[in-house]
């Protein structure tokens, strides 16, 4: 029932929303049949139905030359991810070029911030030069055009660390966002300072 689907999301020739919505199916269908597990394997391993535990070729998604892709294939991760998505969604923030997909990879990591605990692995996937590019992201000129839900969960990974950098790119962050979510940023920078 998968395979059709996995085709289509696969096929560069097809428009990216038709692409979008095979890989949705995909991932529907693997949870539906309880595939969506923390496999051994590395997410780049060769798909079967674990080819990164979502139903449809992360990998290859991740690497596409179509961004809309790419931001597909992160928006479709299980929340929270297993530690080998997480891992490569927090790689994919510091070598992704295009700033919407590279919030889509922060949520994909950061969204697991909302659960007690999970701070350490989450900044350790993004690493020194990851949670730069976190700080850029928070800090450009054009913000709050971004995907709105991407910024808070990047302003989870913020709220987590303690450094002045962090700190400043996320007050940025708050007075530049979208009015929508302003109230949101509060809270989770109000909950990140509690003991």
């Amino acid at each position: 029932l998968v395979a059709p689907w996995r085709g289509v999301a696969a096929d560069s020739g097809r428009p990216a929303d038709v692409r979008f919505h095979a890989m949705e199916i995909c991932a529907r269908l693997a949870a539906a049949r309880g595939l969506l597990v923390e496999a051994a394997a590395a997410p780049t391993a060769a798909p079967a139905m674990a080819d990164g535990q979502v139903g449809f070729d992360l990998a290859a998604a991740v690497a596409d030359a179509d961004p809309e892709v790419r931001r597909a294939a992160f928006e479709l991760m299980p929340t929270p991810p297993p530690a080998a998505l997480r891992d490569l969604a927090g790689a994919a923030v510091l070598g992704e070029a295009d700033p919407v997909v590279a919030v889509a990879a922060a949520q994909a990591a950061c969204a697991e911030l909302a659960e007690a605990g999970r701070a350490a692995a989450v900044l350790a996937a993004f690493g020194d030069r990851g949670m730069l590019r976190l700080r850029a992201l928070a800090e450009r000129d054009d913000v709050a055009e971004l995907p709105p839900g991407g910024l808070i969960d990047l302003a989870r990974c913020l709220a987590a660390t303690s450094d002045a950098g962090s700190i400043r790119a996320l007050r940025t962050l708050q007075s530049a966002a979208p009015r929508s979510i302003r109230r949101v940023l509060d809270t989770v920078v109000h909950d990140a300072r509690r003991p």
